[in-house]
């Protein structure tokens, strides 16, 4: 919607709140201004509901998906140990509930499914994110989709985010490959990249871009 050129007809709706996952934060307020709505952004699944909201009251943060609604306890935790995670540490979003039966407990019919994300008696969702110093949490990647490289998670949808922000680049592709051999070796970063129609750019200049805007771990 946002990519069709603009038009008189952009406000031409009824829609006055849109309730989503969290909107890109370079159109966050432009989004909103030329389409005359207003973000409520936050976080859940069918086995929980809405975990995390932004509270329509407050100042916005664009990018976040809000801090843990009332009746839940959100937490982020190290993938496959369960241990907490330090504010702005990349880890497993994890859901419990404060209020009784407003996260499920059960799929029907698939024990071993059950015991595998509901571990600890809390629900693991196979989500990356992080939290900042102030509560509000934030969605990266899956967690499966993480490349482990120099002792830190780092997020393939930031890494693409960043390439595709380039002007010359259409797509972008982050996957992990292994910089030795043996079990324990970790991750190097590889980035696929598609250019658009006519583009050449330079190896160095696109690398530069991707250096200021990057996690230094990355």
């Amino acid at each position: 919607l946002w990519n069709q050129p603009p038009s008189q007809l952009d406000r031409a709706h009824r829609v006055h709140t849109v309730s989503a996952a969290p909107a890109p934060k370079d159109i966050y307020w432009e989004f909103q201004e030329r389409f005359g709505v207003k973000f409520i952004e936050g976080y859940g699944l069918t086995e929980t509901g809405m975990a995390t909201y932004m509270d329509p009251t407050r100042p916005a943060v664009p990018g976040s998906m809000g801090k843990a609604n009332p009746g839940y306890e959100v937490t982020i935790v190290e993938p496959g140990t369960d241990r907490p995670l330090e504010p702005g540490t990349p880890g497993e979003i994890v859901v419990d509930m404060k209020i009784p039966n407003i996260v499920m407990r059960a799929y029907y019919g698939m024990a071993e499914k059950t015991a595998e994300d509901f571990r600890n008696l809390k629900l693991h969702t196979g989500d990356l994110g992080r939290m900042d110093e102030e509560g509000y949490f934030y969605f990266m990647d899956r967690v499966k989709d993480y490349i482990r490289r120099r002792g830190e998670n780092v997020s393939s949808m930031e890494v693409e985010a960043v390439v595709t922000g380039h002007a010359d680049v259409l797509e972008a592709a982050a996957v992990g490959v292994k910089a030795a051999e043996g079990a324990s070796a970790e991750d190097e970063i590889l980035v696929c990249v598609v250019l658009r129609d006519g583009c050449a750019p330079d190896l160095g200049e696109l690398l530069d871009w991707c250096v200021e805007r990057m996690p230094y771990f990355a």
